[in-house]
């Protein structure tokens, strides 16, 4: 969806990334072009969703995120954790 949107308003769009556990960080990321625009949604590891135990694999990924596409800014669906570092 959020590809659909930024198309129509002109941005590139990328392909989806899915964070996972760390054996999948080496393929997890491919496609997602470095120093790009970067959406991802807290709400299934949210304490709202009852998925809380969830949030340290989701902060991994997202970490790991953060080191390898350098992204230029994210879009955070729901409200980010304060921990959550980026633009």
């Amino acid at each position: 969806m959020v590809r659909s949107i930024f198309g129509v308003k002109g941005y590139s769009g990328n392909s989806d990334g899915e964070l996972g556990r760390e054996n999948t960080f080496d393929f997890c990321f491919e496609g997602i072009q470095s120093g790009s625009t970067v959406a991802v949604s807290t709400y299934m590891v949210s304490e709202n969703n009852n998925h809380a135990d969830q949030k340290d694999l989701f902060m991994a990924g997202y970490n790991e995120m953060l080191s390898r596409i350098d992204p230029q800014n994210i879009i955070c669906y729901n409200t980010p954790f304060p921990e959550m570092e980026g633009n």
